[in-house]
């Protein structure tokens, strides 16, 4: 059991290294390119919720060559409200290398509150291109719950490479037959693009 100074020792470890005034830095991910740690994250109002409309919209960006002193960007992507499946919200951006290019995968939602996961493509980690093929992927409706005209869970990508597999990506999904359980799924693609469902590797209840 730890104690109420353990705690305080665990909480003193930690050191304040970034924060924009006035908004919240959430489910970020960092990537080191020549030397440059660049930091993708969900740029949210502070008093807002998630789902609050105008909140949630943007992908942050911030450098830094040490991990403690960090520079405030523009964002990396901004929310389209043309592009129905990301209409309401972008979140929960990952940024991948492959042949020298950088790949972010980040979810989005409908005003219904359905989630996909899109794709944005850069040459150099600033400038950022929307994939013409997104959203890239779904859960499958074999055993995830997905419904355009519901709020349902397709988010939070997480994506490895392995020699035997390719990419592997890992999101979060509702289960189809049991509403009281979500899951982490997984997927596989050979170019980051298009990817094939391969079902839930852990399940739990909410």
């Amino acid at each position: 059991m730890i104690t109420p100074a353990g705690y305080k020792a665990q909480a003193d470890a930690f050191k304040l290294v970034f924060e924009v005034e006035g908004r919240y830095v959430n489910d970020h991910h960092i990537i080191e390119h020549n030397g440059v740690y660049h930091l993708f994250y969900i740029d949210g109002e502070v008093g807002k919720h998630c789902y609050t409309p105008g909140n949630e919209v943007i992908i942050g960006h911030a450098t830094s060559e040490d991990l403690y002193t960090w520079i405030s960007h523009e964002p990396a992507l901004v929310a389209d409200p043309g592009i129905p499946w990301e209409s309401a919200h972008i979140f929960a951006p990952f940024v991948i290398e492959k042949g020298g290019k950088f790949y972010m995968l980040y979810s989005g939602d409908t005003q219904t509150k359905a989630q996909s996961i899109g794709l944005a493509v850069s040459d150099d980690l600033w400038t950022w291109t929307r994939c013409e093929f997104n959203p890239v992927f779904r859960p499958s409706r074999s055993w995830a719950f997905w419904d355009p005209k519901e709020g349902c869970s397709g988010r939070d990508p997480h994506v490895i490479y392995h020699p035997d597999y390719g990419y592997i990506m890992y999101f979060v999904a509702d289960m189809k037959h049991n509403p009281k359980q979500s899951a982490i799924g997984c997927a596989f693609s050979d170019n980051l693009v298009t990817w094939q469902d391969g079902g839930p590797v852990l399940v739990k209840n909410h």
